[in-house]
């Protein structure tokens, strides 16, 4: 018997630049027809990612063939469950199991079913308590040739069991493992009775065997690593991962995962994103793909969001409930919508894909309120492929008049009295009016903020005289603004104030939907999303509105 569990500090190292595996590869067909190299380096994981039916475990499969014995499999559809706690199989019986395994990997029937799932689990548990005991027996030769030197640097050396228990650990699983009389495994909590590990949960008998089996990998062995978030929480999944990665950094790693998270966790992966695959016969033949490495210059958010999403996206404002993502959605279903929070996180993140080399293959469109923005400001914006609202806010395109006159006569299908459209504008100017000094303010306020900035003190000038003062008189804005409004109310232009002014803070909008049949804004905003969905002439009509981002999005094939 000889352990297979590296135990040379040396290569477990990452310090310098990062190594080549060699004796593997990881290449593909493109849709393009030609063949694309993924780089395989020691330590250094590829992530494989993609929706449903993209064809991760046929490129894992693949990969499995190309490598043949340079590559060890952990499936997908892995057994989990274990008969007992002992092993029960020969050395004899290992090597013919190791040969059915490989036969049984060979057949492209192996991307969805395991027929040797149990010989696998058996096959890794052996090679764990083999490595243990010719650890031990390698001490126990060198105590026999009184070799004190290597009896010391022998013992000095973590045991298998002990690097397993470590790995648990650091995935925050709180069990330890070790072997006893007849090469039985035993599990315990905190130093309580020890119990077999096959009375482990799911989760904690996949972590031990995925452990196991990175743990007796040969060096430079290439890992294939199917969904390893199958029966783990994420909290267990990631540091396990990463603390896999680490320990064995003489091998290398592919991983195929739904988790997008995963390849943000590790900071020098690279990332597979598989769109979609074509096959020939009963196998996978080309892949339509794209790559992210680490070093695309973005934040982790940022780089998390892409690798979940669509070539085409579009970065707005709000949070994954906000009434902006929905609305988009609906609008834009061809492309992800990924809600940023504010305007400023928007540009950052529009700005920093479409500057990245990295990532020529993201198409990314910020969309932001207008907020009162000078035209000069907003033609600046939309040069760097970020554009702002014709209107105030999104909920202008809601209580639009065309928007809310079709809402109007759904409703009178349902009952001639239960909506009136002409009362819905009426309520909408009396509220806002109700408001017009604090409307008006709100909006120069970012003219007057930025008027203020622009005569702060320099440290030159403080040099100079270390008392600045300022002052802002907004009161002819203020005044021209409430004629402004004044006009709008008198003119009856619902619109113009809504698109204008902030009406979202006061009761317009409440008022409106109510007058329409709605018990409040979020039945109202939920009909006009209902009318979206439903019609193409609703939809085409907003898009209009969003006209230049509408071009810019067909204009990019």
């Amino acid at each position: 018997m000889s352990s297979q569990i590296t135990t040379d500090p040396d290569q477990r190292s990452t310090d310098g630049p990062p190594q080549t595996l060699h004796g593997v590869s990881f290449t593909f067909t493109t849709r393009e027809g030609s063949l694309r190299e993924i780089p395989l380096y020691a330590g250094s994981p590829v992530f494989v990612i993609g929706p449903n039916g993209s064809g991760k475990s046929s490129l894992l499969q693949k990969l499995n063939s190309d490598n043949g014995a340079r590559a060890r499999r952990i499936t997908a559809h892995r057994q989990t469950w274990l008969q007992s706690n002992t092993i029960d199989i020969t050395p004899t019986q290992k090597v013919s199991n190791d040969q059915m395994i490989a036969a049984g990997d060979a057949r492209y029937e192996s991307r969805w079913r395991d027929i040797y799932a149990s010989e696998r689990v058996a096959a890794t548990l052996f090679e764990l308590t083999d490595a243990e005991i010719a650890r031990a027996m390698k001490i126990q030769s060198a105590v026999d040739s009184r070799n004190d030197n290597q009896t010391e640097k022998l013992r000095q050396e973590r045991s298998p069991i002990s690097k397993l228990n470590g790995l648990l650990k650091l995935g925050n699983l709180p069990i330890t493992i070790s072997i006893e009389e007849n090469q039985q495994l035993f599990a315990s909590k905190q130093g309580n009775e020890p119990y077999s590990i096959a009375e482990l949960s799911d989760g904690e008998r996949n972590a031990v065997l995925l452990a196991a089996n990175v743990l007796t990998a040969k060096p430079d062995t290439l890992i294939l690593i199917d969904e390893p978030e199958r029966h783990l929480h994420r909290s267990i999944a990631s540091p396990l991962l990463i603390s896999l990665f680490e320990e064995r950094s003489d091998c290398g790693y592919v991983i195929s995962t739904h988790d997008v998270t995963l390849p943000t966790d590790s900071p020098n992966a690279t990332t597979v994103l598989l769109r979609s695959c074509t096959w020939s016969g009963n196998r996978a033949q080309v892949w339509d793909a794209d790559i992210v490495s680490s070093e695309t210059g973005i934040d982790d958010r940022t780089r998390r969001e892409i690798l979940g999403s669509r070539r085409k996206i579009l970065f707005v404002e709000g949070d994954y409930g906000s009434m902006d993502r929905h609305t988009y959605a609906i609008l834009y279903p061809e492309i992800s919508i990924v809600p940023k929070g504010n305007c400023s996180q928007v540009i950052r993140a529009v700005t920093g894909i479409r500057n990245s080399e990295n990532l020529h293959w993201v198409k990314a469109y910020g969309l932001i309120d207008k907020d009162n923005r000078p035209e000069e400001e907003t033609e600046q914006l939309a040069k760097r492929g970020i554009f702002a609202l014709d209107c105030y806010s999104v909920e202008s395109l809601y209580y639009s008049s065309d928007i809310m006159y079709r809402i109007a006569e759904r409703q009178l299908e349902v009952s001639p009295d239960i909506a009136d459209f002409a009362k819905a504008k009426e309520s909408m100017l009396e509220e806002a009016s109700e408001h017009k000094v604090r409307l008006c303010a709100i909006l120069i306020e970012k003219r007057a903020r930025n008027a203020v900035e622009s005569q702060l003190p320099t440290y030159e000038s403080l040099l100079q005289d270390p008392i600045h003062c300022i002052r802002y008189d907004a009161s002819a804005l203020l005044s021209e603004e409430r004629q402004t409004f004044d006009s709008m109310v008198i003119s009856k232009n619902a619109d113009g104030l809504i698109d204008r002014y902030n009406v979202a803070t006061t009761r317009a909008l409440v008022a409106a939907a109510k007058h329409l049949g709605f018990a409040g804004r979020m039945n109202y905003e939920s009909a006009v999303r209902k009318l979206l969905a439903d019609d193409e002439s609703a939809r085409d009509m907003l898009r209009k509105r969003l006209s230049r981002l509408t071009q810019a999005i067909k204009a990019d094939v």
